[in-house]
């Protein structure tokens, strides 16, 4: 469970640092030659839906071929792949950004987008609990006794459910940017004013 938490931590703030290098890269026109979903099945009979994609583009009379969109390769609803590879129809020209060091290194899309922040959003409550159980250990076992931050995080933890599955409902995990952003914001104003709410309790008994 330890070395799923921090291997998502790793992953997720890897292709935010590779989306963000990205946006310095230098550009050239290429060309999409594939465009096709590809479906395999997720559990409990349900199923992922990814955009494939290739193009081509050549650097300094040098021809490469091309097949990643965004660094991180989340699977997403079949909606977001649809609408992805219906933007990219073989044969239309694209930007394409690539490493002046290592050419073959490319990418389409530059930059962070909601998906991006969404993952660090979803992996909170597991580096909560990972932190927390941490921190106990440290305390050598002994139970917090932290009235505000017990609230604060309990609301957390009550929001987190709310706005993930309300995400899910609305944009199958694939949210713009400032809905992601949103996101955060939300949860902070329902941590910090449980918190505070309790700290008002507490200093009115």
């Amino acid at each position: 469970w330890i070395a799923l938490t921090l291997g998502g931590d790793f992953f997720a703030i890897n292709a935010i640092r590779q989306q963000l290098r990205a946006e310095h890269f230098p550009t050239v026109t290429g060309a999409i030659t594939q465009n096709e979903i590809e479906i395999t099945r997720a559990g409990k009979g349900g199923s992922n839906y990814t955009a494939r994609l290739q193009y081509a583009y050549a650097v300094d009379g040098r021809a490469y071929v091309g097949d990643r969109h965004r660094f991180g390769g989340y699977t997403a609803s079949a909606e977001h792949a649809e609408a992805l590879a219906s933007r990219y129809p073989v044969g239309a020209p694209v930007i394409v950004h690539f490493n002046p060091d290592a050419p073959s290194d490319a990418i389409l899309s530059p930059g962070v987008d909601g998906a991006d922040v969404f993952v660090l959003f979803f992996l909170l409550p597991f580096n909560l609990i990972l932190f927390g159980a941490v921190a106990w250990l440290a305390r050598g076992r002994r139970p917090f006794d932290v009235s505000p931050v017990s609230a604060g995080i309990g609301a957390l933890f009550v929001g987190w459910f709310v706005i993930v599955f309300a995400v899910a409902i609305f944009s199958g995990f694939d949210p713009s940017l400032p809905v992601a952003l949103g996101a955060w914001a939300a949860l902070a104003a329902i941590t910090f004013g449980a918190a505070a709410y309790e700290v008002t309790q507490r200093t009115a008994r």
